[in-house]
């Protein structure tokens, strides 16, 4: 069975103003020597650096998971950090709730294709002949399931670490592996070559309507717009999913 995945990452909420400064000062390209074009550098970049902390695993927090079955009739959201949480514990408690939901999420999706009680995660799926879920995602060999497999390992969620990544410990991302990364398909393994899925999903007419690109996430987030970032979310999945139809010939 299939399962796609996409999440949405916040940035480094957690930082103090001055922690924010220093991020972009360390940033200011080695070439500029001047205290001039060093601050026209920082008044012109120094907002965009702090918003690309969301896209670090060490630093980012996950705003929101989305879950969609392969059959499924529509995502669920699972809401992560919100723009309310203050530091960074309640940060971090909202993350690893979210994680827990994921897991839980799973087992009872596995239950329902393969019958009888919610298997916990990372437990037998066996069954029936029918096996582990696979995770399929746009970017996700690099981004998404990378990033949830570590968050599971930080709050010490192994059974979700272990479900997420199955037994492929080296390579999760073989073919008839864990994970399913279409964009990889689209470009025929070539890790050099991006691909973003809108433009793929427009070439191949399953395009759906989203109310924002996946680069206004960060502000979104942190202008305390997360509505927004859920319902991107939630289209993106049934975009992948309508582009993996399209790849499988169905």
């Amino acid at each position: 069975m299939r399962i796609y995945i996409d999440i949405e990452t916040a940035p480094a909420a957690h930082w103090t103003n001055t922690q924010i400064a220093d991020h972009a000062r360390d940033l200011v390209p080695k070439t500029h020597k001047r205290p001039d074009t060093i601050a026209a550098w920082l008044a012109e970049n120094g907002p965009g650096t702090f918003a690309g902390t969301a896209t670090e695993y060490r630093l980012g927090w996950i705003s929101c998971i989305g879950v969609l079955a392969e059959d499924g009739e529509a995502p669920t959201i699972i809401r992560g950090v919100s723009p309310l949480d203050q530091g960074e514990v309640a940060l971090a408690t909202s993350e690893a709730r979210a994680l827990r939901e994921l897991g839980e999420l799973i087992a009872k999706t596995k239950a329902a294709i393969l019958g009888g009680p919610p298997i916990s995660p990372g437990g037998d799926v066996s069954r029936g002949g029918l096996w582990a879920p696979q995770f399929v995602t746009w970017n996700g060999d690099s981004f998404d399931m990378p990033w949830l497999h570590r968050a599971a390992l930080k709050y010490r969620l192994g059974a979700l670490a272990r479900e997420l990544r199955g037994d492929l410990a080296l390579s999760p991302s073989r073919p008839g592996g864990r994970w399913v990364d279409l964009m990889r398909s689209w470009n025929y393994g070539n890790p050099r070559e991006y691909a973003k899925q809108s433009d793929v999903a427009r070439y191949l007419g399953v395009a759906q309507p989203n109310p924002i690109d996946g680069s206004q996430v960060p502000g979104l987030w942190l202008d305390g717009r997360p509505d927004v970032i859920y319902q991107h979310c939630a289209a993106d999945l049934v975009e992948l999913r309508e582009i993996d139809r399209v790849l499988r010939g169905q």
